[in-house]
């Protein structure tokens, strides 16, 4: 008969037994998770240049950035500064060749594997700034900064395994800041090796208008528009072969159909055999910045009061006109006027009811226009009328109507204004400054003619008795 001392002794080694099984199932879950947070470190290591600071810098791991031409190591974070035992200047002094115990031409072939990313991970001996050597796991990834070519790498201290939970710490940390960046205002999609979308973040959606159902599992042409050439795509695969890395402005098609211009960048996530695995898309929204750009380029040159284009306009047109005059023969006239007795009109009745007649005064000569005519502010009040396509004759004929049409107009205020006119065809061969000299010659003809006329230049032979 088994003695109750003999039961408990049993009944003690049993729960030992499940008490080490428990321990090697927690050590094997750990390692597990280990491996599956190393994966997904790897598949968010590029990231934008914000994300990626606080990524490098914030993380309990030991990370460096390598020149990948000379070595040189151009920043540490603060875990590698520990790691190794050395500050901040004196680690950037450093060449990667005086922490790897490699010697030059076998540590120069590991740079060009990691370079070309025909490898990701690598097994080293680094020496410590008090000369321990450490046996060292690195992960590393080519990348772009500042526009040079960096390797950058993670380095894990393999020299005491039994400290796994730490690393299992740090990596965790690192995919939990991972996750923050892919829940901030920026728009994320990760696409795979198969040009399908697999995830995309809020930010996304609220950029681009397509719910996270719409998107995932289909192309990312579903949101291109026609913005860009063959020749554009083709540039960002071969950059995205090259370096892994490719920015620059990039215009969708939101979910309204709208164009949607954005800033993007898209970096790849390579597996160890150096084969991408997926496509990191970082999408930051200038419309704003876009709607400001254009508001700016048109109070750059357009006048202000009345709302036309102003002289830089007008000089920018015309000497695209000249151009065109001169590779193909396309014909354009210039008609410059300005208002009879302006500055009675400004003495007597007060600028305030001089700027209304200049705005009044716009409106009745844009009504007049064709298609092919520009008309700007060249000044006080002074107009300018570029005539597209139009020779002497028809110039002329435009600068009467224009002048007729202002005079039978009642001004609110004055009651009735008159304009006089000069007329100039621009030849081949005439400078910018000489078409603008022709014209106003052939104003100021007017002018000393008896005013609310059009005089040309060189003056119509067979000119109408009233211009």
């Amino acid at each position: 008969m088994t003695s109750p001392r003999n039961n408990q002794k049993h009944a003690g080694e049993a729960c030992l037994d499940a008490g080490q099984r428990a321990g090697q199932d927690r050590m094997q879950q750990l390692l597990a998770d280990l491996e599956h947070m190393r994966h997904e470190r790897d598949r968010w290591q590029q990231e934008s240049d914000q994300l990626f600071e606080a990524m490098f810098h914030q993380n309990t791991a030991p990370k460096l950035l390598i020149a990948i031409d000379t070595g040189q190591i151009i920043d540490a974070n603060d875990s590698a500064l520990a790691f190794y035992g050395y500050s901040r200047p004196e680690i950037e002094h450093l060449n990667i060749g005086d922490i790897n115990t490699l010697d030059d031409d076998a540590l120069r072939q590991e740079l060009q594997l990691a370079h070309c990313a025909e490898r990701r991970f690598f097994r080293f001996q680094h020496r410590l700034a008090s000369g321990e050597l450490r046996d060292v796991e690195v992960y590393s990834s080519p990348m772009m900064r500042n526009g040079c070519q960096l390797l950058h790498s993670i380095i894990h201290d393999v020299s005491e395994r039994t400290r796994a939970e730490v690393q299992l710490a740090a990596l965790k940390a690192e995919y939990d800041l991972m996750a923050v960046a892919f829940h901030t205002g920026q728009g994320v999609m990760i696409v795979n090796r198969q040009q399908i979308i697999e995830r995309v973040n809020d930010a996304f959606t609220t950029i681009t208008g397509y719910a996270h159902q719409t998107v995932v599992g289909k192309s990312p042409q579903l949101l291109q528009s026609d913005q860009h050439d063959g020749v554009f795509y083709q540039r960002i695969q071969f950059t995205l072969s090259v370096s892994g890395y490719w920015e620059g402005e990039y215009w969708y098609r939101d979910h309204n159909g709208e164009l949607l211009p954005l800033w993007q960048s898209i970096s790849t996530l390579t597996n160890d055999q150096g084969e991408i695995e997926h496509y990191v898309y970082v999408l930051h929204d200038i419309r704003k910045q876009k709607a400001l750009e254009e508001e700016l380029k048109h109070l750059a040159e357009h006048d202000r009061l009345t709302g036309i284009c102003n002289r830089t306009r007008l000089s920018r047109l015309k000497e695209r006109a000249i151009n065109d005059l001169e590779r193909y023969d396309t014909p354009f006239s210039l008609v410059m006027l300005d208002i009879d007795c302006f500055k009675h009109i400004n003495d007597e009745y007060g600028h305030d009811v001089g700027d209304t007649v200049l705005k009044a005064l716009t409106d009745v000569i844009t009504r007049q226009l064709r298609d092919s005519d520009e008309v700007g502010r060249w000044g006080g009040d002074e107009f300018m009328l570029l005539a597209g396509h139009t020779c002497l004759d028809g110039a002329i004929t435009l600068a009467e109507r224009v002048r007729a049409s202002i005079e039978a107009t009642p001004f609110e205020v004055i009651g009735k204004v008159t304009v006089s006119l000069g007329v100039a065809e621009v030849q081949r061969g005439m400078t910018l400054a000489e078409s603008v000299k022709a014209v106003d010659e052939a104003l100021y003809r007017a002018k000393r003619r008896g005013r609310n006329r059009v005089e040309s230049f060189p003056m119509a032979p067979d000119a109408p008795a009233g211009t």
